[in-house]
Order: structure tokens, then C-alpha cells, then sequence
């Protein structure tokens, strides 16, 4: 029902003066759908306004015996908090609990909705997520604990290096999926939480379907012959 589109990264914008976008383009592009992004982006189409958008979700937001269809998004102690921006907006994130620790997790991800007004009864919600920058750099703090006391090990320098890098690499990857999985799990609410208002994709004809409703006429090709005749004839 979510429609994902790589290209639309939400707060991201570019004037191309040209069609083929240079070097720095592309690594820029890169760097912010690998290091910032960590959802591709997604589109809902609505029946209802973009106020009454809002509203469902911040009732939603709430646990409830009134909304009982919801509870599979609130499953480990999942908790979501939406906020309104200017303009009509919103931004949400989502916190949950774990066995082995006493207090709730900090969001790692971000999640900005954005209304666009299709027609009268039809509205568009534009979804982008991102790795919030305080846990972006939490990544960074463990690996360069342990740089520090590798550096001084009688290892050969080849074999420090990889350690380095390991560390830092894994630390970011668990990072990033991380706030990845939280992104995800924010749309899969947004998307329960509307899906009553959410119209069904037009029906696709099926392969075993034995008849159609057009029906293209044998006569068709001799009578396009005859007319293209009397046209070179003019």
C-alpha cells in the first residue's frame, strides 16, 4: 500500500543545471542516502485531510482498549510520539523496552510526515526518515575507546588497522539498522493506523481471465491498409 521512491528523499533538494550531475553530485547523494537516510522514502495516499490525518495518529499514538486493531505496533513495549511542525507537518519517533535494561530506549531515527493536498477528498503524505545526529555519533564513541588502547599494542600495524576498522564499521552498521528498524516500524504504524482510509490499488486483469472488455475487430489491419493507400494517393 506504501509507495517507496528512492529518489524523493524528502528534505533533499537539487537544481540540476545540466542532465548529467557531476562528481561531487553523486557522492554527495550517496554519502546522504548511506549515512543520513535510513528509509528510502515512502508515499500514502489518504481519503481524508491532512488535520484528520494528524488526529488519528495522535489518538493512535496512545495505547487504548478502543483501539485493540492496533496492538500489534505497540508489541515489546514499543511507545510512539508524534509533534506538529509549521505549516501542518509533523515529525515522529519511537522508543521501546529491553530485558536487560532498566529504562526505555532513546529514539535512534526521526520520521517527517508531509501533507500535499491531491484534490478535495484525497490527500498525499510524503514519509522520509533519518538517523538522528546524537546517535549518529554515539556509533563513534566505543570504537574510539578502544583505538586508543589498540594503538599501543605490539601488534604488527597491518592487524591494527583492520581491528580499527572492524570496530568502526560494525559499530556504525548496528547503529544504522538500528534507527533503520525504527523508521520502518513508524511507517508500519502510520499505515495501520490509516489503513481504514486508505484506498484499495485499481485490480489488475488476471492471465487466466478468458475474456476482455476490449475487443479489437479482424477487419482492423486490411481497413488501416485501404486508408494509408488513399493517402499516398492524394
Amino acid at each position: 500500500m506504501v509507495d517507496t521512491d528512492y529518489a524523493a528523499t524528502g528534505h533533499v533538494h537539487e537544481s540540476h543545471q545540466d542532465s548529467s550531475p557531476s562528481l561531487a553530485q553523486h557522492l554527495r547523494h550517496w554519502f546522504l542516502r548511506r549515512a543520513w537516510y535510513v528509509h528510502p522514502g515512502a508515499h500514502l495516499r489518504v481519503t481524508i485531510s491532512p488535520s484528520q490525518i494528524y488526529k488519528i495518529l495522535e489518538t493512535s499514538a496512545k495505547p487504548s482498549a478502543k483501539h485493540l486493531h492496533l496492538r500489534v505496533v505497540f508489541a515489546r513495549g514499543r511507545r510512539y510520539f508524534i509533534f506538529p511542525k509549521d505549516g501542518g507537518n509533523f515529525h515522529m519517533i519511537t522508543t521501546n523496552k529491553v530485558p536487560w535494561f532498566p529504562r526505555r530506549t532513546t529514539a535512534s531515527a526521526v520520521l517527517f510526515g508531509d501533507f500535499e493536498k491531491i484534490d478535495d477528498a484525497t490527500t498525499r503524505l510524503k514519509m522520509t526518515s533519518r538517523i538522528k545526529i546524537v546517535y549518529l555519533l554515539r556509533s563513534f564513541l566505543w570504537p574510539t575507546f578502544m583505538t586508543s588502547m589498540l594503538v599501543f599494542m605490539t601488534w604488527h600495524i597491518i592487524i591494527i588497522g583492520l581491528c580499527i576498522a572492524a570496530l568502526y564499521g560494525l559499530s556504525w552498521a548496528a547503529h544504522r539498522y538500528n534507527a533503520a528498524l525504527e523508521a520502518y516500524e513508524m511507517i508500519f504504524f502510520i499505515e495501520k493506523a490509516l489503513e481504514d482510509f486508505i484506498p484499495e490499488p485499481p485490480s489488475a486483469l488476471s492471465a487466466q481471465t478468458t475474456s476482455a472488455d476490449v475487443v479489437v475487430e479482424n477487419g482492423f489491419a486490411e481497413e488501416w491498409d485501404k486508408f494509408v493507400d488513399e493517402m499516398q494517393d492524394d
